[in-house]
């Protein structure tokens, strides 16, 4: 029974988005019926704990208790779907950036991802004209531990630094090809 509670946990723990009971049932082969009972055990379990087990609409989650994630808002690792980590990233690398920009390069799901970014603090976006400008926030910084408030400019240098490699191999290469022609005279 230890072995089914353990795994039962482990699985809430590790899908953050939750799943339900039929689909743990079909991956654990633990019958539905005991599935939930195991789960309504183990939310007994972690009542009064910082983490607890909830239900919604027959999903179940495991998550941190409501009223300790505000306390905990800047610890909290911000979970990111790939569209909306290339959004973010592009906002660092070019900030300060107008917004239209952005949606000109990422197209107009942006809108949604930039929304997203602000609510979580990570870009804010300051009116200007007819647009915005956006730019990573302190937060941002803090949470990917970037120190350099212009990170364009870290970026140009490290493009030029690669440039700088790739001219110099490409020489190296044409020394070599006319050392070869040279000498296959």
């Amino acid at each position: 029974m230890k072995e089914k509670i353990d795994l039962i946990e482990a699985l809430l723990f590790a899908r953050s988005e939750g799943m339900y009971a039929e689909d743990i049932s079909k991956y654990t082969e633990i019958p539905k019926k005991e599935v939930v009972e195991i789960i309504e055990e183990l939310q007994k379990y972690y009542t009064g704990r910082g983490i607890e087990i909830t239900n919604t609409d027959n999903l179940w989650r495991m998550t941190v208790r409501e009223d300790l994630i505000e306390k905990m808002k800047e610890n909290i690792p911000v979970e990111m779907k790939p569209g909306l980590m290339r959004t973010l990233a592009v906002i660092a690398y070019k900030s300060p950036v107008p917004q239209m920009n952005v949606i000109q390069w990422r197209g107009t799901n942006a809108y949604l991802h930039i929304k997203e970014l602000v609510e979580q603090e990570l870009v804010e976006k300051i009116p200007e004209g007819n647009t915005f400008i956006l730019r990573v926030t302190t937060k941002f910084r803090k949470y990917f531990a970037v120190r350099k408030k212009n990170l364009m400019e870290e970026g140009k240098k490290a493009t030029d630094f690669v440039k700088e490699k790739i001219e110099k191999k490409k020489e190296e290469l044409e020394k070599q090809e006319e050392k070869v022609v040279y000498e296959g005279k």
